[in-house]
């Protein structure tokens, strides 16, 4: 399973360099319109398509029975009753191609969610609600009066909201 992923990976990684120079957003409405586009082509032609479209019709005449003998409860009853038997038919008959376009789905999906579903949150870009922020506390020996020569210096996409907090009593200068 491993060894598949890699070679699909690989093959993803040829296929979408070129189309996400056109934007993440784009390759992946391409990605996703030509794999639909292949997949309901492919269904047209390993669905027995001659049998949906019979038990359809029987749908169909049993829903035009029950409109047309609508005073007659018995051949209602009956009616709704084969409806919902040839729903279940109907069912069954598109299951059953479902399953083999799910194997290359189930890969195919795995890969647009391992490149487009999860984006960590960029620095700076999110705002800081009160109590959200990072704390810097600094605690100084009693007696000790440095606290107005105290520089906080912050990395690279930090910024500094709240002017530096210092409590002579207890020691402590804060930046929250």
């Amino acid at each position: 399973m491993n060894g598949i992923n890699h070679t699909l990976t690989q093959i993803f990684d040829h296929v979408m360099a070129p189309l996400e120079r056109l934007g993440v957003s784009t390759a992946l409405i391409l990605v996703s319109g030509v794999f639909g586009i292949l997949a309901l082509w492919i269904f047209k032609y390993i669905s027995w398509q001659k049998g949906i479209g019979a038990t359809k019709d029987k749908i169909k005449g049993n829903m035009i029975a029950i409109r047309i003998y609508q005073d007659d409860l018995a051949v209602v009853g009956a009616s709704v009753l084969r409806v919902l038997g040839r729903n279940f038919q109907y069912l069954a008959l598109n299951f059953g191609p479902f399953i083999p376009l799910a194997i290359p789905f189930v890969f195919v999906a795995a890969q647009l969610v391992t490149r487009y579903g999860f984006e960590p949150l960029p620095v700076g870009d999110v705002p800081n609600l009160p109590g959200q922020g990072v704390d810097v506390k600094v605690w100084f020996n009693k007696g000790d009066e440095r606290f107005d020569d105290l520089v906080v210096k912050l990395s690279d996409g930090l910024e500094q909201f709240t002017p530096l907090n210092v409590n002579v009593a207890d020691g402590t200068a804060r930046l929250e």
